[in-house]
């Protein structure tokens, strides 16, 4: 009985270190208020393409393992353009409204290329269409070390008959804005609009330091269980 209360504290304290583990939820940075057929959704285009997030979108580091794109029109049947995109992440010093016109200048250390391939097709969430690019690789991201940008290539224009798809977009400027240089361009046109994106994330596995810290807690609670367990065995007195 002694060992199963010693035990006890210790099962208790691993119980508080996963229950500070992993989480999981979308963050969607952005309200739409209008329609944008940039980087995917337009069939002719050919280019790079740039969106800024302001770090204040987010409320701690991330780990973002997919980005979802709104149909603009908030229906189902939509397509995106049917060409090979590729997708990277990065942390940026630029600003929201102050992306570099020379978009290479743009990008930070980090970059990631985090999906390769032709996009997705679209799901349904609720009564609205959407499009989620699954990433290769999850991009860590931490608000403190500057802003977040998002940066697009595609190389090949998809088929002519297809049909242009607007997604949703917020103008505002306040927590995003973009830039895109058409091939063979050089320089890219900056505004305040973004796509409204979501993105799916998971919560960063506790640090070593928690590890210790909660294993220490569990220790503790093993043994203050002990102790009380002897003294409650001594203050019993004796039955014949």
């Amino acid at each position: 009985m002694e060992m199963t209360v010693r035990y006890r504290g210790l099962f208790l304290g691993f119980v508080a270190l996963l229950a500070s583990g992993v989480g999981s939820a979308q963050v969607v940075v952005g309200t739409g208020n209008t329609g944008n057929s940039l980087p995917f959704g337009f069939y002719n285009w050919v280019g790079e393409y740039q969106q800024v997030y302001s770090s204040s979108a987010f409320a701690g580091s991330i780990n973002v393992s997919s980005l979802t794109f709104f149909d603009y029109y908030n229906n189902t049947g939509d397509t995106l353009t049917a060409t090979p995109f590729q997708v990277y992440l990065s942390t940026t010093s630029a600003s929201v409204g102050g992306l570099n016109e020379n978009l290479a200048n743009n990008i930070g250390a980090n970059q990631t290329l985090v999906f390769s391939g032709l996009p997705p097709a679209e799901s349904e969430i609720g009564s609205t269409g959407a499009f989620t690019f699954f990433l290769s690789s999850n991009f860590d991201y931490n608000p403190s070390a500057g802003n977040l940008l998002l940066t697009v290539i595609t190389n090949a224009p998809g088929s002519s008959g297809s049909m242009t798809t607007y997604l949703e977009a917020d103008s505002s400027g306040s927590l995003m804005s973009r830039g895109f240089s058409p091939f063979p361009a050089t320089l890219a046109t900056t505004d305040s609009v973004g796509l409204v994106t979501g993105f799916d994330v998971k919560v960063p596995e506790p640090s070593t330091q928690s590890l210790a810290l909660a294993c220490g807690i569990g220790l503790a609670l093993a043994w203050i269980g002990g102790k009380r367990r002897k003294y409650t065995r001594r203050a019993t007195p004796r039955t014949a």
